[in-house]
Formats: C-alpha cells, structure tokens, sequence
C-alpha cells in the first residue's frame, strides 16, 4: 500500500465496517479505520488481521479532527469510505472541507446533496422525478397529524424520516387508525420526534436488496433476495441469496441511470420489494451496506472496485457482478434468533447455515475478531 493512496473506513463496532475491511484484506489492500466504539473493551472488528491500522474514538463528533490530523497530510489523496448513516452525514455536509485533502463519495461534488437525499420524505420525491414506483407515503407532524390520518392506507408502517431524527427500534407496523393514533402519541409526545414517515404498508412476495458502487468510470454490485429477516417487521435481512430476474434487473438498469444523471459517485444499498413481478423501491442509503459480507463468498468486491476507478487505475481481475443463485449469505448472530425466539427448527436454520457461503461474522481466514464477537453475543444471550 506504500505506492498507493490509502483507504481509510468510517465505521461503528459492527461487522459492516469488519467486512468491508476483510473485502480489501483480501485483495492485499490493507485499510485505515477510524471507528466509533464508546467502550473500547467491547471494541472486536479491531482484531481482525486485515487493517493497517485503527484509530478508536468514542463519538462521531471527533471525526472530522480525527480524519484531518491523521491523514490530510499524505502524499495520495486517501479513499474514505463510510459504513452508517452518521458518517455518510458528517462526511458530506464537511466535502468541501475535506474534498482537497481526500477521495469522497458525493452527489454531483455538491455538499450536502447526500444528505439531503438521507431524508426519506426527499427520496419518495426523488422516486416519483424518476418514475421509480414507491408505496404511498405521508409525513406527519405534531400540531396537525390528526387531520391527516383519515387518508392513510392501512395497514401502514410508521418510521423516521431519516437514521439521524431516529432509530430501527421505533418502526412499527400499525393496522388501523387506532393503532395508529395511539402510537403517534408516543413517537411525538414520549419520544420527542418533531415529524415522522407514515407509509402504506406493502404486502409484498420479497424483499430485495441491491447492493454494490458505482462511479462514472464502472459499477459493480450484487442483486439478492430475502428469505428471512429479524426483527421480522422492519428489521434487516438475515438470510439471503443471490437472485437473477429480468424485471429486477431492468429496475436495477434503470436506477444505475439515474446515478449517471445525477452524478453519483459512491457505495450504495438499496431496499426493494417484489410484487407481484413489479418492483418497488423501498429505500436508498448512500453508504456502504451490512451486507458487505456477500463480497467474501461470491468475490464480488465492489468497494475494491470503485477504490481502483477512484485512483484512476484498473484491476481487470476483479468480478463486478454474480448471477449465480446457489450463492446463499447469513448473518448469523440475528438468523439464530429465528430458533431462539422464533418457530424455526434448528434443523432446518442448520441445513440453511450449511449451504451458506458467506457470513456476518464467520470467516476461516480471519477468525480473532468472530470468536470474540460469538463470546459477547453468548453472555449477552445467557443474561437474557
């Protein structure tokens, strides 16, 4: 790596930014991680083998001083490459900033263009520009929420805006006006959100997940299908395969289109839904995916690949793309809980786990940090 520009990931203690590391590990390019862990005992994706180096901070509001007194001076501009929502946020709204000392991800080199495409109520406008199919959305607020709900469609499903004005846990599945009503109560009266996504609630065959980057120079990126997820209502996939559709594939053309128009350059992962053979798009989040552990199993290393478009410099080795469909990936702290706390049979989740190739934590050629993660998650379990 001493000839080439560095990489450096913003992540939290989470096996997103662990994989994306392994990605890069696995193609001798060891990155830089910048990761926010508040207790730096709990602290596992450090371990693994693959980085260069980590620098370990307790909030994302060090980030900008961490990022420019550790790297703005090097000799090559360092690739940033962010694995949540804040550090997308942050990283934008500070591009001109940083844009003369780093190689950023951006929409059209505009700050705060990412940001603004975060809010979810901005997307659903975005969809429509585009003639992207949505589900019917409204955005409720405090003082006038109540007039608004005669028109909802239910079922419905209630959540944030964005990842920044809340959080996974408060999304939630409302069947009727009442349901709904008493459950606004909470989100602006207890929870203090100042507006919230109301949506209708799609009855879907599938989700789909489409995942990779895409620059002006190449794309790359894998097109999965989910078969469980957990929680199961708002929750994010926990096991899932590749899918090959011709209908998706042509929604999947037609937003790649759309990163051209509007001059993406970047990692994504986006949420569909399969109905009925039409497609739906859910959600776009412009960072890298939890998902980037498929990478390992189907070699697909999209964000190896923009790293190389990103310095001007081609790896004609490296796979863009997998159709094969007996490419099967579980996240295998969260799949589990469908036998502890769900219906499954462990007979049946072990037959899944066997015909997997890639997993969240799981990976034979870098195992410190999964061992120690599987110890957490155990004393967690038993105090339970």
């Amino acid at each position: 790596m001493n000839q080439e520009n560095k990489v450096i990931i913003i992540c939290d203690n989470h096996h997103n930014g662990l994989n994306i590391a392994r990605s890069f590990g696995s193609q001798n390019i060891f990155p830089y991680g910048i990761i926010i862990c508040k207790d730096i005992k709990e602290c596992y994706i450090n371990k693994s083998k693959y980085w260069e180096k980590t620098l370990i901070i307790d909030s994302y509001n060090q980030l900008i001083d961490t990022l420019v007194d550790n790297f703005a001076d090097s000799e090559l501009k360092p690739v940033v490459i962010t694995c949540s929502d804040t550090a997308g946020e942050i990283i934008d709204l500070n591009y001109d900033k940083l844009k003369d000392f780093f190689i950023l991800p951006s929409i059209g080199g505009k700050q705060g263009e990412i940001f603004r495409l975060m809010d979810k109520e901005y997307q659903v406008e975005f969809a429509q520009k585009y003639n992207i199919p949505t589900a019917k959305t409204w955005v409720l607020k405090p003082a006038t929420y109540q007039n608004t709900v005669m028109d909802i469609i239910f079922p419905c499903i209630v959540k944030p805006v964005s990842s920044y004005e809340g959080i996974k846990a408060d999304i939630k599945k409302c069947n009727n006006k009442d349901e709904l009503n008493q459950y606004l109560k909470i989100i602006f009266k207890e929870k203090n959100y100042t507006r919230i996504l109301v949506q209708e609630f799609l009855e879907f065959d599938y989700e789909i997940e489409f995942v990779g980057s895409y620059s002006a120079r190449t794309n790359s990126y894998l097109i999965s299908k989910t078969h469980r997820g957990w929680p199961i209502v708002g929750g994010t996939n926990s096991f899932f395969s590749i899918i090959n559709d011709k209908n998706i594939n042509l929604m999947v053309e037609r937003i790649l289109d759309v990163f051209k128009e509007i001059k993406f350059n970047g990692l994504f992962d986006i949420e569909m839904f399969n109905i009925n053979g039409d497609i739906y798009l859910n959600e776009i989040n412009w960072r890298n995916t939890g998902n980037s552990f498929f990478s390992l199993g189907t070699d697909v290393h999209y964000a190896v690949v923009w790293y190389y478009a990103m310095i001007n410099k081609e790896n004609t080795t490296l796979k863009r793309y997998c159709t094969d469909v007996n490419q099967f990936a579980m996240n295998e702290a969260t799949d589990l809980r469908h036998c502890v706390f769900g219906k499954y049979s462990f007979w049946k989740w072990n037959a899944d786990r066997a015909r997997t190739n890639s997993f969240a934590l799981w990976y034979s050629k870098d195992l410190k940090p999964t061992f120690i993660r599987y110890v957490q998650l155990l004393k967690k379990l038993v105090k339970k």
